[in-house]
């Protein structure tokens, strides 16, 4: 602001009729001046007082107005709604057309019509801003709860699969997955921040099958996670087809038996 009220003083004073009566008054010539006239003719030194008192009230304002904004908010940065979507759209239509090896936070910034610091206030790496696109992308798993758990739980690995392995979204999902393997700086805000999370939904339907007696007891979550969920991907995988609901319904059956008790 400050830096264009400076801009704003050298074209005035470039558009003034300068003259050399330092000894009258500003307030004298402004009188003396006609009254549609935009810059009256003043002295030079008053001129530049003018500009670098103007500068320092704006620049106090600026302060003034930051500081109460802060104290407004609290402590940390006012987000834009709309700049965010705009941004993490950006950020995945990126990583489906070249990967997230050749992502950069200057293309994104270009695409969703924003500078660089607009990013990188939000997301300071592109692993953030790869991993916060995911979320932002991806539906989160919601439980069905229709007092089968085990039916609940392969169904929720049905839906979630055939849905994604079907959607555009799907190849940005595999593509950022397979860079966390060389990658820790992407692997760990990844499994924190978007795979913790789901996991956490499938493990309370685990739970909730064991206390149903729908799940053997001595098969630990993460390997029923596995059991159900695996296959479906792995599938995904070795095909790079999208996996039909029959294909995913016949994989997960067999992996129901497999975690139900008596079954060895």
């Amino acid at each position: 602001m400050a830096a264009l009220a400076l801009r704003r003083c050298a074209l005035r004073f470039d558009q003034l009729d300068i003259v050399n009566h330092s000894s009258t008054s500003l307030a004298s010539q402004a009188r003396n001046s006609p009254q549609d006239t935009d810059f009256p003719t003043i002295a030079a030194s008053n001129f530049v007082t003018l500009c670098t008192e103007n500068i320092i009230v704006l620049v106090s304002d600026e302060h003034k107005s930051e500081a109460g904004s802060r104290q407004g908010r609290g402590r940390g940065r006012p987000r834009n709604a709309e700049v965010d979507r705009a941004v993490l759209a950006a950020a995945v239509d990126l990583l489906a057309e070249h990967g997230f090896g050749q992502l950069t936070v200057e293309a994104v910034a270009s695409r969703a019509g924003v500078g660089r610091p607009t990013v990188y206030r939000r997301w300071p790496t592109k692993e953030d801003l790869a991993v916060h696109a995911l979320i932002h992308s991806v539906p989160p798993l919601t439980a069905p709860d229709t007092g089968d758990a085990v039916g609940d739980l392969c169904e929720l690995a049905v839906g979630f699969v055939t849905e994604l392995s079907n959607s555009p979204l799907g190849s940005v999902v595999l593509g950022v997955h397979a860079e966390c393997g060389r990658r820790p700086e992407l692997g760990n805000p990844l499994r924190e921040h978007y795979l913790q999370p789901r996991d956490a939904v499938i493990t309370d339907l685990v739970e909730r099958g064991r206390r149903e007696g729908a799940i053997r007891p001595d098969i630990p979550a993460d390997t029923v996670r596995d059991l159900v969920f695996g296959p479906l991907i792995y599938r995904w995988l070795i095909t790079g087809e999208p996996v039909d609901r029959a294909t995913a319904e016949l994989l997960v059956s067999t992996a129901r038996r497999a975690v139900a008790p008596g079954e060895r």
